[in-house]
């Protein structure tokens, strides 16, 4: 357990460095996925484990979410981008993969609003019944 504690970050060894993604299309991810499910296999090992006291895991798992850290959703802003962020929220919803920290500028700034004062149960009917005038992106001389 000390290992895993003192060991695993979100960006160890450069994992998520984009130029790792860049040039081929497998190898690299392979590797990678093979770390993070034997980091996940250890995760399981630890939860399961009748060896380990209920304090014990639970003071190891807040701890490794400091050390790990938290997904987050950040959402830019301009006219048109707010309208992908609804798609892209609408998407992560559905997966059940939308991130409790959001952050977001001009149009994604309201997105979030709209995120953060919706029960997810509404969100994604609110989203479907978006009636968007587009007229406001029409140019008039």
């Amino acid at each position: 357990m000390d290992l895993l504690r003192s060991n695993v970050t979100r960006n160890i060894g450069g994992i998520l460095n984009p130029k790792l993604y860049l040039h081929a299309l497998s190898g690299t991810k392979d590797v990678i996925a093979s770390y993070q499910n034997t980091v996940l296999e250890a995760f399981e090992e630890i939860l399961t484990s009748p060896n380990i006291s209920k304090n014990e895991k639970i003071e190891f798992f807040g701890e490794l979410k400091h050390a790990y850290g938290r997904s987050a959703l950040l959402l830019s802003g301009g006219g048109m981008c707010g309208l992908a962020h609804l798609g892209v929220v609408k998407t992560l919803l559905k997966y059940k993969r939308l991130p409790k920290i959001l952050s977001g500028a001009s149009a994604g700034a309201l997105c979030c609003c709209i995120i953060g004062t919706t029960k997810e149960e509404d969100l994604i009917k609110k989203i479907e019944q978006c009636d968007i005038n587009f007229g406001i992106f029409e140019q008039s001389y």
